[in-house]
């Protein structure tokens, strides 16, 4: 079965594309920071020493390999501090944050010239976070975020992971993808790794295929773009049930970790409940042709995060209250954590937790 399983489609490199374009370097603040303490620097250019002190300092997870004698595992890979400390700054160059000349780093200007002003006049409202010696770095602003969309869009290998995400056959080739039709077009997806292989589901097909073997590389599919596309808000994580893959035509009952685009225009609690309700009633109750209806939370989050494309912690809290307000036509089904933790490693996520309960079930009456 797994052998007649297709591999992604992927474009062949560019004939001007670096030999080495794969790095992991999954905090984008380190990077921001990184190029505006060259900024900060000017024409003298920041020695080698000094970023290295900067990488250390800043990212949480080169603070844990310190404590572990500088090793560790992440996402699946032993690193150093030294080999993490050089994918920082090989993603520097490589992203066009940073340019090396005459032993000295400096930022660099050339591309995306506007994304990167944007970095400059953010940090003036916070200029103590680019000094060496701080040891916490300030969350990106909203400006920043977009600067980092705009940067990261000109990535290749991030453009083809988001195009993943589409329909193939309307959008032949990744470098066509523009930001907006990522976010109109694409939907959900679930990736899971098995027996030496990484799976890719496609709600907007019902199709699985194995990610190309190139990828597998440092984790890049599994952890890095996905992080940085949540860092960012192009898309959100929320576990997909087994089950509901195989219901699908997939493969595999195990849970896979899913990720779907976000919608450009941020709603509130309030503004969602609304179109929660009406969905409820029309696309569950309604069109089930039961007046009683329980619907398995996990199916559910998946189903809204797909739909209404916002950030999960938005769609459960606005779910939540909609259960509130309307105690007459929701009640969301207790169940022990026991239970769920036998279930799932995800069951923080796939759940809601209410009241220091666990909710598994949304039972829902037609009215």
């Amino acid at each position: 079965m797994l052998q007649s399983i297709r591999e992604l489609p992927t474009p062949k490199p560019a004939k001007n594309e670096k030999k080495w374009s794969f790095f992991y370097a999954p905090d984008l603040r380190v990077l921001r920071d990184l190029f505006l303490y060259c900024i900060r620097k000017g024409q003298k250019g920041a020695a080698l020493p000094e970023l290295v002190s900067l990488i250390t300092s800043r990212n949480r997870e080169m603070q844990v390999m310190t404590r572990k004698k500088g090793k560790m595992v992440n996402a699946g890979f032993t690193s150093t501090i030294k080999g993490m400390t050089r994918d920082y700054l090989h993603a520097a160059r490589y992203l066009g944050l940073l340019e090396r000349r005459n032993s000295k780093w400096h930022p660099n200007q050339d591309k995306h010239s506007d994304a990167k002003q944007l970095f400059i006049l953010e940090s003036e409202k916070s200029p103590h976070s680019t000094t060496i010696d701080s040891q916490l770095t300030r969350e990106l602003t909203d400006n920043e975020k977009l600067a980092f969309q705009e940067i990261l869009w000109d990535y290749h290998h991030v453009r083809t992971f988001a195009w993943w995400f589409t329909d193939f056959t309307a959008l032949m080739n990744p470098s066509t993808l523009t930001l907006l039709a990522f976010r109109e077009q694409g939907k959900g997806v679930g990736v899971i790794s098995r027996k030496n292989e990484i799976f890719w589901w496609k709600e907007i097909d019902k199709t699985t295929w194995k990610v190309p073997r190139r990828y597998h590389r440092l984790s890049v599919i599994t952890h890095l773009y996905p992080q940085w596309l949540q860092q960012v808000e192009l898309i959100d994580r929320c576990p997909i049930p087994g089950n509901y893959i195989l219901k699908r035509h997939g493969h595999f009952k195990q849970w896979w970790i899913g990720f779907y685009p976000l919608d450009g225009r941020r709603k509130s609690v309030k503004e969602l409940i609304d179109e929660l309700d009406n969905h409820l009633q029309a696309n569950y109750a309604g069109f089930r042709g039961g007046r009683n209806v329980a619907v398995w939370i996990p199916e559910l989050l998946w189903d809204l995060a797909n739909r209404f494309r916002q950030p999960l912690d938005v769609i459960k809290r606005s779910l939540q209250l909609l259960v509130k307000e309307n105690p007459q036509r929701y009640y969301l089904e207790r169940t022990s954590s026991d239970v769920i933790s036998k279930q799932t490693r995800y069951h923080e996520e796939s759940y809601l937790k209410v009241d220091g309960m666990y909710r598994s079930a949304l039972l829902i009456t037609l009215t």
